[in-house]
């Protein structure tokens, strides 16, 4: 009982003397520990790691999540999870400038930008409604943001990975692969079975033309068995 006593005390009473960030590249270890209010002297099972992850993931937006691992030296790593702009929706139509705003996969805005990076989504035909940049985008489909994720997540798990725009026309929805193909998807029911037939057609049609472009309709798929090709 005394050893397990002296245990618990060392644990309780153990310093944080150094602090070490692992995971990072878009914010540099000195900005994260900064906003994590972590100080050498702090308990090191004590910080309060709730705190620290709240104010790191609000202002420091590209991360997702954080992790603590503790060392009985006393160093304390901070491992975080950075993401990159999955989706990208225009602010104001009638703005002089374009502004978009960009958002990870689940929908938490990362940045209000002039540009669209690479590997972003353009999205169009989204009500946009509120939030701010380190908050959860609001739309007013509650809906929607799970709608893109799971066109996102479908297209790449059937080998189409560069999607570059996606289009929204009430409940029916259209993608453009590689910029040069056009996916009429419709409503998103049978959307695996969908993006399935895209990518065997478009592999047929690339065999015939490697520079073919145009509108792949499978919005019927399921019904229909066949992918309806259009030249553009």
């Amino acid at each position: 009982m005394t050893v397990t006593a002296l245990l618990i005390s060392s644990f309780i009473f153990l310093k944080v003397n150094k602090i070490e960030v692992a995971g990072n590249s878009r914010y540099t270890a000195t900005e994260i520990v900064k906003i994590s209010g972590i100080k050498s002297g702090d308990s090191l099972f004590g910080f309060g790691a709730s705190g620290a992850t709240r104010d790191i993931t609000e202002k420091l937006p590209y991360i997702l999540s954080v992790k603590y691992k503790h060392k009985l030296s006393g160093t304390l790593v901070i491992e975080v999870n950075e993401t990159n702009a999955a989706f990208a929706f225009l602010k104001d139509n009638k703005a002089k400038s374009k502004r978009y705003v960009l958002t990870s996969q689940d929908g938490k805005i990362l940045e209000i930008s002039s540009k669209i990076p690479k590997g972003a989504v353009n999205v169009s035909g989204a009500e946009f409604k509120d939030g701010s940049v380190g908050e959860r985008i609001i739309f007013e489909n509650e809906k929607l943001m799970d709608n893109l994720s799971s066109i996102f997540t479908c297209a790449k798990k059937n080998n189409l990975k560069n999607i570059t725009q996606i289009t929204i026309a009430g409940s029916s929805y259209s993608a453009v692969y590689d910029g040069r193909y056009r996916i009429v998807l419709g409503a998103l029911s049978d959307l695996d079975y969908k993006f399935a037939l895209t990518y065997q057609t478009i592999k047929s049609l690339e065999k015939e033309n490697s520079s073919q472009s145009g509108k792949i309709d499978v919005s019927d798929a399921k019904n229909s068995k066949s992918a309806f090709f259009t030249e553009e």
